[in-house]
């Protein structure tokens, strides 16, 4: 089928391209709709003998969807509501594919299965859109600035079915893991490195973020108080410890110079929390009281997934960590 926009001189399709053809090329045409996880998406077009495609054609191809009354309407580049869907032309390696042979869940997939043909464009689609939601999507390149020819027709009649399906959220302590690991103790200070995991087969951080950077707690709310433990964190495939600036401008120089600030080996699927204690950190009122948590943890693992939860210390404690929900009035 041609598109006229405007009237313009134009050969029929057959005429022009022998094949143009669109494909999942990923490992499945289903995906999570967390707005995170992608299918991978393939267009191929190969001219007649004697005819070309230029590269100003070939950059022309996108997706496109087909209105009740059958227009034509480029897929968005960002699924920025709910109930949308969106092509982007990079992939990001940050998650992994949908694999439907997941047993619990499905399991880390990058395969992709590319086309021979040199002429093709890859596309990489997302969706917030609700479970169960299909998506017909057709290719479209442009013949002339003019003339538009979609692959949903004949001669060529191909497109793709996506699906999304419902994505999970990590929310509740019941799904995560705390375990923490105790280095060294003395009686002036000891060193805790907790490791925050999802619980699940597979499953593995893929982006996190903790607001603020760390927290801290003194033994008693005091002045002349030294006794505190302080938290940070790391992040995920990393050794360097992060702390808030505002508690360590507030400590002093020779306070921080005590802070480890690596912890040696990284975890590529865990969140790292590292708890120190030590009796030479100087009370600071103002500190003592914005800082001594919650940490907020959000993020995604790698089946795009999302990832909410608080670290607090444990009651009364300054000698343990704790999960728990996200309050609203943790936000503010």
């Amino acid at each position: 089928m041609k598109e006229h926009l405007p009237p313009h001189k134009a050969k029929e399709p057959e005429d022009w391209l022998s094949m143009f053809k669109i494909e999942v090329t990923s490992s499945a045409s289903d995906l999570y709709n967390n707005g995170n996880q992608q299918i991978e998406v393939t267009v191929t077009a190969e001219p007649v003998r004697g005819e070309t495609i230029t590269d100003a054609q070939l950059r022309s191809i996108t997706l496109y969807t087909k209105e009740p009354n059958g227009s034509y309407r480029p897929i968005s580049p960002s699924p920025t509501t709910e109930g949308s869907w969106a092509q982007q032309t990079e992939r990001d390696p940050r998650f992994d594919y949908y694999d439907p042979g997941a047993q619990d869940g499905p399991e880390a997939s990058t395969d992709v299965r590319r086309p021979k043909a040199e002429l093709y464009r890859t596309f990489y689609v997302s969706s917030r859109a609700s479970s169960g939601s299909t998506l017909t999507v057709s290719a479209g390149i442009d013949y002339s600035p003019t003339i538009r020819y979609h692959s949903d027709v004949a001669p060529y009649q191909s497109t793709v079915v996506l699906t999304a399906r419902n994505s999970r959220v990590y929310d509740s302590p019941e799904q995560f893991t705390l375990v923490p690991n105790i280095e060294e103790v003395t009686p002036d200070r000891y060193f805790v490195t907790y490791r925050l995991q999802p619980i699940g087969a597979g499953v593995a951080f893929a982006v996190v973020n903790v607001s603020p950077n760390g927290m801290i707690r003194w033994q008693r709310n005091e002045p002349g108080n030294t006794f505190a433990t302080i938290v940070g964190w790391v992040e995920v495939g990393t050794t360097k410890i992060r702390y808030e600036e505002s508690i360590t401008r507030e400590l002093g120089a020779s306070a921080v110079a005590l802070l480890r600030r690596d912890v040696g080996a990284a975890s590529a699927n865990s969140l790292i929390l590292f708890m120190q204690a030590d009796n030479r950190f100087p009370y600071h009122y103002d500190t003592a009281v914005n800082y001594q948590g919650p940490l907020r943890v959000s993020g995604a693992d790698k089946q795009g997934h999302l990832i909410r939860i608080a670290i607090r210390f444990k009651g009364d404690s300054r000698n343990e960590l704790d999960t728990s929900i996200v309050f609203d009035a943790d936000n503010q």
